[in-house]
């Protein structure tokens, strides 16, 4: 079945959703899957003094939906809405990696990575995105890809953008593989639906098609098997919000993310 991305309903939908990953992770006979199962279960579960204690991980869709609601209100004091707002796919086809991989994947270095490529394009930002990962089943790896809101570049820097992405996103991409657009652009339908998108932590099953009627190669995206489900539960719960956070052109002081001085390129 497929995938929707993005705000769920109601706390019932959330429960649900939350009743399919714990019985996924309580499938499984590894005791790292029971216990975030259990982390799941009692999230939000009234505690001895009589408050509920949210688990705060990725890998909880109630702490997700707590979460995106803190960016949509952050992004307000960030982002002016008529100001030609863009939501910008990055894909880093040069990073496809293994289960094995993903099980010891530290985004920080990517992270790095990505913001010094924007720094030398000259980019000027500011972005405020998160790393995702997707397994495509063509390729058989799992794909990293940034998902990002930008606001204030015109004509010209998309263009630089372009340039750099296509240079960088690895030898031997095609347009008739599952991520063979190295860079998406398009302006945002709502800041709101567009950053519900972006910081939904809902890893995927990616599975392409040819389309008679668009005479091009597209994709679906479909929930993964228990397998590489819990092996994506598990890494969103290692590594966090904060780690999946990218931020350009922004900096998050305590609870808020305030704007820097515009970045300029270097030299």
């Amino acid at each position: 079945m497929r995938e929707n991305f993005y705000l769920f309903a109601d706390e019932e939908e959330l429960q649900r959703e939350s009743s399919v990953r714990q019985k996924c992770l309580y499938g499984s006979t590894d005791t790292r899957d029971h216990d975030l199962a259990d982390k799941l279960h009692y999230c939000n579960k009234l505690g001895s003094g009589g408050n509920r204690k949210p688990c705060g991980s990725p890998a909880c869709p109630h702490c997700v939906e707590r979460y995106k609601k803190w960016i949509m209100e952050e992004a307000k004091v960030v982002f002016v809405e008529d100001a030609g707002l863009l939501f910008v796919t990055v894909l880093l086809l040069n990073r496809r990696m293994t289960d094995e991989e993903v099980m010891k994947f530290d985004p920080k270095q990517m992270h790095n990575s990505f913001g010094k490529q924007l720094r030398r394009a000259g980019i000027r930002g500011p972005f405020l995105g998160c790393l995702e990962m997707d397994y495509n089943m063509e390729s058989e790896s799992w794909l990293p890809h940034y998902h990002l809101v930008m606001m204030g570049s015109d004509a010209k820097q998309i263009e630089v953008l372009r340039k750099r992405f296509y240079c960088i996103g690895g030898v031997g991409a095609t347009n008739n593989t599952a991520g063979g657009r190295q860079l998406l652009v398009r302006e945002t339908n709502g800041i709101s639906r567009q950053l519900s998108y972006t910081f939904k932590f809902r890893w995927s099953r990616i599975e392409g098609y040819f389309s008679p009627t668009s005479n091009r190669h597209r994709t679906w995206k479909y929930r993964l098997n228990a397998t590489r489900q819990r092996l994506a539960l598990r890494t969103l719960d290692r590594i966090g919000f904060n780690g999946f956070l990218f931020l350009y052109g922004l900096r998050r002081t305590g609870n808020k993310i305030v704007k820097l001085p515009v970045i300029e390129k270097n030299g």
